[in-house]
């Protein structure tokens, strides 16, 4: 009896330990850092391995347009462009600061500094693409910011989010959603992170 009251106490605690975000503002959190983002940005293994998996992903799809939700500096964005040189590429950023380094790698770029809920775009691109974006959106919110990149698609979301629990806290501006729920399963692991793909037509 005691096992089995264990397992049933094990399986209702937290996947993670409770943050305290009293007070979190994450337009502030995000203007305020991206002052310093790029300047601060040590690159390591983990972002070359997410940049061979996306390449990969996206190399087999065909899209002549990509709007990047969360674009920052850019990096992401180069991956794009050697991928297919002189695409239709849009980046969006809350923070104008990052955008500055996003205008040195990406100089045919249309670049908008906004944040997610204010954009309101006239059209819609073949490709919307979002880089570890989704985890930084509060729960309350991510359904709605979910289906913005769906509705902002004429064919493919691509997301690359943080999807494993880790040991330890977790900073107030990073939260784990349940993805598969809105974009179907988990395509490609990358480390604690998953790539997940949305398609037109796909019923979630």
């Amino acid at each position: 009896m005691r096992t089995f009251l264990r397992s049933i106490l094990a399986r209702l605690k937290p996947s993670q330990p409770e943050v305290d975000r009293t007070g979190f503002d994450p337009h502030a959190y995000w203007l305020n850092r991206g002052k310093t983002y790029e300047r601060d940005f040590s690159y390591d293994p983990r972002y070359t391995e997410q940049e061979n998996a996306l390449g990969a992903i996206l190399g087999r799809l065909d899209f002549n347009s990509v709007l990047e939700v969360g674009c920052g500096f850019g990096r992401i964005g180069e991956v794009v462009e050697r991928l297919k040189p002189g695409i239709d590429y849009t980046g969006l950023d809350i923070s104008p600061d990052q955008l500055v380094g996003a205008r040195r790698r990406l100089p045919n770029a249309t670049l908008i500094a906004s944040p997610l809920e204010d954009f309101q775009p006239d059209r819609r691109w073949d490709l919307v693409l979002a880089v570890e974006f989704l985890l930084h959106v509060p729960p309350d919110r991510i359904e709605d910011v979910v289906a913005k990149l769906k509705a902002m698609s004429a064919g493919h979301v691509v997301t690359l989010d943080w999807d494993t629990p880790v040991k330890g806290r977790i900073a107030p501006h990073n939260w784990r959603h349940d993805y598969q729920r809105w974009l179907g399963p988990r395509r490609v692991a990358v480390s604690t992170a998953g790539i997940y793909h949305w398609q037109l037509g796909d019923a979630l």
